[in-house]
């Protein structure tokens, strides 16, 4: 793969690609100053995307990548530290899209939580977190649109026992009511999307407690609650 220039000029160094989806690939790479990104490369086709037509997820055909969705969601995302960091945009030599965001060294929660080797109790906290991050964008009026375990990323914080710390990842459903595409749909007066954000997310984590342990662990389904009405 060739090295990605972004808009501001900057030189990414690809190391090899971690993800594939329909519409984009995910790329583990390195700056000038030898610091971990991830970048977000969108398929050519991807402008085409029907689903970024739908009011439930209305961010736009280039998705992230729309220079508008780019800099609401890299706005939203500096200010909000329970979502992954949005850095800048760029166009490969081919003319495809992509972003760059901050790399997260650590474990997706639907893996974390399939760990054979991570204690027991650092699992709970990490529910618990993970409910309290969710509930705290809920507070200021963001939805994540898509918060299932895989989309949540789990970072064991250095030289403190116990303590973890959640990170949303993939915002390409993010709502907001400050959001361009959001006011054209009204998307918060015709549709509970906070309300759904939730439900979608218990429904999403029942799914993943199943998948992970084969049968469904109520413990950790009682520490999301616990987290999430931890707020309140």
């Amino acid at each position: 793969m060739e090295p990605f220039l972004d808009d501001n000029g900057k030189i990414y160094n690809p190391l090899e690609v971690i993800g594939r989806g329909e519409c984009a690939e995910i790329i583990k790479a390195k700056d000038s100053g030898c610091d971990y990104v991830v970048i977000k490369k969108f398929n050519s086709n991807a402008r085409a995307n029907p689903r970024g037509r739908r009011k439930t997820n209305h961010t736009g055909k280039l998705r992230e990548a729309n220079p508008l969705v780019f800099k609401e969601l890299k706005e939203i995302s500096d200010k909000n530290d329970c979502l992954v960091r949005i850095i800048s945009k760029g166009k490969t030599s081919q003319y495809e899209h992509f972003i760059l965001m901050e790399y997260i060294k650590g474990k997706n929660l639907e893996d974390y939580l399939n760990d054979q080797i991570i204690e027991e109790n650092n699992k709970l906290i990490s529910c618990f977190e993970f409910g309290k991050a969710l509930r705290t964008l809920h507070l200021n009026d963001i939805a994540h649109g898509d918060p299932h375990l895989a989309n949540v990323m789990i970072k064991s914080e250095k030289n403190t026992i116990g303590a973890v710390r959640v990170k949303f990842v993939d915002l390409n459903m993010l709502h907001s009511p400050k959001f361009v595409y959001c006011r054209k749909f009204n998307c918060f007066d015709s549709l509970n999307v906070l309300k759904q954000d939730l439900k979608n997310n218990l429904e999403y984590i029942g799914k993943g407690f199943i998948r992970c342990l084969e049968d469904f662990n109520y413990a950790y389904a009682e520490e999301f609650l616990k987290g999430y009405n931890y707020l309140y």
